[in-house]
């Protein structure tokens, strides 16, 4: 058993919720840390997620930010490639295709 010193303001307002809900100071406070631990359990899952996979290898010496900035790099230059090759599409010879019907 364990014995709290709430201030009177809070104490006045759980005795007030308790008596709102039907319950027990008792079973407010216990409802009240089992979500609290519930709410720390979850936000720790994703730390524990990430200490659970493996090593991989190709990422083991680079630098997170780097290999972020690498990664990056990539995707520019795949969308400068994409735009590219639209450009064909993207000329006065086409505009006729505009109000083709649909098939």
């Amino acid at each position: 058993m364990l014995t709290l010193e709430l201030d009177r303001k809070l104490e006045s307002n759980l005795l007030q919720i308790a008596r709102e809900e039907q319950r027990t100071p008792a079973q407010i406070i216990n409802q009240l840390v089992g979500q609290y631990i519930k709410s720390r359990q979850s936000s720790d899952l994703p730390v524990n997620i990430a200490q659970a996979l493996p090593a991989v290898e190709a990422f083991s010496d680079k630098d997170p930010l780097s290999l972020q900035q690498e990664m990056r790099d990539e995707w520019q230059n795949l969308m400068l490639a994409q735009a590219d090759s639209l450009t064909d599409w993207d000329n006065a010879e086409d505009e006729v295709w505009n109000d083709a019907p649909a098939i």
